[in-house]
């Protein structure tokens, strides 16, 4: 059993999350903002990298068949989604991906759509690339989010849109899209002629159940999922992700597009800590969830008390989507507050206009932090003015 309230150590480690937050936030916060998690991986991972520093020799190597064995039996399993090792093609993270696909699908002054507020290198990468970027903003009805499918349909009639990037589950919203909501999405680019990328590195952090796109008949779309082991078993800083596409002409374009740009499979590393999370993390996944679901109900119960506060449902991951618009205040004063009560989270506008007025929030690590930096969450709020909820007494 995995205790994910013991605390471990990670400032002095150059942790981005830990040792750039001063520079960020201008003092010393608790940094609830990037999203990576404060839990050591299963012990199967660990176990696995010792293996490979015990060998003691880091000369050139490739990846394993059993690391694609790995992945093919997880998505197996978990998602029912049968695919050949040759649909997988190694990159270092999701971000690198994402530039790779727009290349492969893409030409120069063509349109990528996106649906904010969204995953902030979802607008940045395709201008990087010299593509247009175009916007479909999700509805937000009843505090949860919808695709409009109508506008959706519009933009990507524009004979200029040619690759639709999808975040699902989507981030910042956690919001997982149903097989419906897809299957929809599919017909759409169908119809229009237009490709897809899914964006599903927070698949496996899932509280209910999630379709893989590419799972699903694509009729005549060309696909490109992108996943990786880094979200679920915090292994970010070892840069080992994968795309998957069973289109063969398309592999060859993105295995061109990675060969002209130098991108380097990944290493011994990357693949070893692959192959063991899929192989041996299940049971460790499971307790996971468990103590994120944990951090999710602590969360609320803190932040309920605050008047003109309100939290979006989470259907994955462990990011917590804050909104604070009826209080009226400004991101400016709601960040310089958050920074002085010592807390750092991410603001809404990162993800573009349409998340002006909410704060993200990762709430994956101890239950003392959790508390830590919610108080300070409400004690900000409550410093600019934002009052209590009245609770009548019982009768």
């Amino acid at each position: 059993m995995t205790d994910f309230n013991h605390l471990i150590t990670r400032k002095k480690t150059n942790s981005i999350k830990w040792d750039q937050s001063t520079a960020i936030y201008g003092t010393d916060v608790l940094p609830m903002w990037v999203a990576d998690m404060d839990f050591a991986p299963p012990i199967g991972v660990t176990k696995a990298l010792q293996s490979v520093v015990d060998h003691n020799i880091y000369g050139y190597s490739f990846v394993p068949e059993s690391t694609n064995k790995a992945i093919q039996a997880w998505l197996l399993s978990h998602y029912q989604w049968k695919i050949d090792s040759t649909s997988i093609i190694y990159n270092h993270n999701v971000v690198s991906g994402i530039s790779v696909a727009i290349e492969a699908l893409t030409n120069p002054g063509e349109n990528v759509l996106i649906t904010p507020p969204v995953y902030h290198p979802f607008s940045e990468v395709p201008l990087l690339l010299n593509r247009n970027v175009v916007t479909s903003p999700l509805n937000y009805n009843n505090n949860r989010y919808e695709i409009d499918f109508t506008d959706l349909s519009l933009k990507l009639a524009d004979p200029k849109t040619t690759v639709f990037l999808l975040c699902s589950p989507h981030n910042p919203a956690g919001r997982i899209w149903s097989q419906t909501e897809l299957e929809h999405v599919i017909d759409l680019c169908d119809r229009h002629q237009v490709s897809l990328i899914s964006d599903e590195i927070h698949a496996d952090l899932a509280f209910k159940k999630h379709t893989p796109t590419a799972s699903l008949d694509l009729k005549t779309v060309k696909t490109v999922t992108l996943m990786a082991p880094s979200k679920t078993f915090n292994l970010a800083g070892l840069n080992a992700a994968f795309m998957i596409c069973e289109d063969p002409l398309l592999q060859q374009r993105l295995e061109q597009i990675r060969k002209q740009r130098s991108y380097p499979s990944i290493n011994r590393f990357g693949a070893a800590a692959m192959a063991a999370a899929y192989q041996t993390g299940g049971d460790w996944l499971e307790e996971l969830r468990t103590h994120l679901t944990e951090m999710i109900t602590l969360s609320h119960n803190l932040l309920q008390t605050l008047s003109y506060i309100e939290t979006t449902p989470l259907d994955a991951s462990y990011l917590l989507w804050i909104d604070y618009r009826k209080t009226g205040i400004a991101e400016n004063a709601v960040m310089a507050e958050l920074a002085k009560q010592g807390v750092g989270v991410t603001p809404g506008s990162q993800f573009g206009i349409e998340g002006d007025g909410f704060i993200r929030i990762n709430i994956a690590t101890s239950s003392v932090l959790v508390t830590e930096g919610i108080t300070k969450i409400v004690a900000a709020f409550k410093e600019l003015g934002v009052k209590e909820k009245s609770i009548s007494p019982p009768l």
